[in-house]
């Protein structure tokens, strides 16, 4: 089905983040009065305005919608009770925030909603990510999970089997609407290690094309 980019956040620390890039990131963000917050469920009234406001901006975006399958949805319920990381301008608004959720492997944290105003500065959801995962190294953690690349890697190997160079084939052509290959490349600034992920099936070939079209009404329709 795709890839899961997994960061080694002992490796992002000690290399990764070093790295020129990285450093000219945190120095122009944070010379610009940046911060990042953590701030732990439950969440206040305040804040879930200032979020709600994010949300509703970074919804107007060309292309951006809620979905409610593959990602998760805004919810004033549902995020109060997540901790928030949460980037701020020098004057203490808020443009960017992403929310943690539990991971089924132990020492690992993930992410679930990734938002920002319009407005941002170009470079803001690098910035919280980057300091993210320094912080989250900082409380123990040992990987951060940027989620899986759809279809990336399917269908490459010379061994594939004829439905995965199928499934190959319609990414190529989704990639123009979608930009797959576009999601991959974000993940791959942050050096993570990728791992396959995949989808169980019986039935043979129609069983597998019922489960695709299932699966894309259900990502289309929410």
């Amino acid at each position: 089905m795709g890839e899961e980019a997994l960061v080694d956040l002992d490796r992002f620390v000690a290399e990764t983040s070093t790295q020129k890039w990285f450093r000219y990131l945190r120095r122009r963000f944070e010379r610009d009065g940046c911060v990042l917050e953590r701030v732990e469920a439950p969440l206040s009234s305040h804040l879930l305005d200032e979020l709600a406001a994010i949300s509703d901006g970074w919804l107007t975006i060309p292309g951006r919608r809620e979905r409610g399958f593959t990602l998760g949805q805004w919810s004033r319920d549902y995020i109060r009770l997540s901790p928030v990381y949460v980037v701020r301008d020098r004057a203490g608004v808020a443009r960017a925030f992403a929310n943690v959720v539990p991971s089924y492997r132990p020492g690992e944290a993930t992410v679930d909603l990734m938002r920002q105003q319009p407005d941002a500065v170009n470079g803001t959801m690098d910035f919280l990510f980057t300091a993210m995962m320094l912080d989250l190294h900082g409380r123990g953690f040992r990987w951060f999970s940027e989620g899986l690349a759809p279809f990336a890697g399917v269908g490459e190997d010379p061994d594939s089997t004829i439905e995965e160079r199928a499934v190959h084939e319609l990414f190529e052509r989704l990639n123009r609407l979608f930009s797959y290959r576009g999601l991959r490349a974000y993940k791959e600034k942050f050096e993570p290690e990728w791992e396959d992920r995949f989808l169980i099936y019986s039935g043979g070939s129609i069983a597998l094309a019922r489960v695709s079209f299932a699966l894309t009404r259900l990502t289309a329709d929410r």
